[in-house]
């Protein structure tokens, strides 16, 4: 199914998943942030946290809500995937109600990650033979 589904390295899920072949929108090496990350109400709320990353390293754990990227609480998903490793970045965040604020360096990401994402011009068969693999359709994609 090589048109249904990219194979994109150096990044782990979490982050805006579009961009060139192998890196950021940019061209150049994508940073690395190291959660994995669920859209909820315009916050990313963190699900999980890579061990060594940076998100661990800065003190950010599952259910942590981020609500602000350097001062920007919009386009969180995007902002960060447009990010650069050895970039620092603020991160405003709320932690069982409490507004927290944490600064962060940004990394390459590890030579073992490699991020699925769904070929924007995969024909309608590959859609359905994803989701048949899969067991349902990508997540925010339309089923046809």
């Amino acid at each position: 199914m090589r048109r249904g589904l990219r194979i994109c390295q150096g990044w782990l899920k979490g982050g805006a998943e579009q961009g060139g072949k192998d890196g950021a929108p940019n061209g150049g090496a994508r940073a690395w942030f190291g959660a994995q990350m669920k859209e909820r109400g315009g916050a990313l709320e963190v699900q999980s946290v890579v061990e060594g990353s940076p998100a661990q390293r800065a003190g950010i754990g599952a259910g942590d809500e981020i609500v602000a990227l350097d001062g920007f609480r919009t386009d969180l998903k995007q902002r960060l995937g447009r990010a650069l490793p050895g970039q620092h970045v603020r991160l405003a965040l709320f932690r069982m109600d409490e507004l927290v604020e944490v600064r962060l360096q940004l990394t390459a990401a590890p030579r073992d990650t490699v991020v699925l994402a769904p070929d924007p011009r995969a024909t309608d068969q590959q859609v359905r033979l994803r989701a048949s693999w899969l067991g349902a359709p990508w997540p925010d994609q339309p089923t046809t």
